[in-house]
């Protein structure tokens, strides 16, 4: 058996593509699919420096990468309201998404779970930041979910997602 780490649309694609056998990806709620095994429900939320003002223009936003689905959410939430997101950086690391966002160069999205255990684990503690307090859409739920490429987990898949839901913290 062969690990990979990556983003959910790449999981999902080589899922589909039958590349792999499982994922761990996160999905919003209203994707999930029948097959899949929740794992916890966690919360996404805007993050910004407390001195960023956010103008009339196009929102400068920081990326995970040019597919991140939280970005694709925004994009359709946003053309809602007639607003739109300017990419202006980009990065695969949550770490390095907080720093520009800390240094001003614009807002993001992020996993608040993911976030806050990140900020624990710190000095800093998050200073500098603020979180959730935007008048922007506020994101919905999402899942962290197990999906199997064929839909029906072997047993040894079975046994794989019953060890990796000890390990787990639960969340709600």
């Amino acid at each position: 058996m062969t690990s990979r780490v990556a983003h959910t649309p790449e999981l999902v694609r080589r899922l589909e593509l039958g590349e792999i056998d499982m994922a761990l990806i996160e999905v919003f709620e209203s994707q999930l699919l029948a097959s899949d095994h929740p794992l916890g429900r966690q919360q996404v939320v805007w993050l910004q420096a407390e001195d960023f003002v956010l103008d009339d223009g196009p929102i400068p936003y920081v990326t995970y990468h040019d597919e991140c689905f939280y970005m694709a959410w925004a994009e359709q939430a946003l053309a809602g309201i007639d607003r739109s997101l300017r990419v202006v950086f980009e990065c695969p690391s949550l770490e390095g998404m907080v720093n520009a966002v800390r240094n001003g160069l614009g807002i993001c999205l992020v996993n608040y779970n993911v976030f806050q255990r990140r900020q624990m684990s710190r000095r800093d503690k998050g200073l500098g930041l603020i979180v959730g307090r935007t008048a922007l859409p506020q994101p919905p739920p999402i899942q962290q979910v197990a999906r199997f490429s064929s839909g029906i987990p072997t047993q040894q898949m079975d046994k794989l997602l019953e060890l990796i839901k000890q390990e787990l913290i639960p969340v709600s």
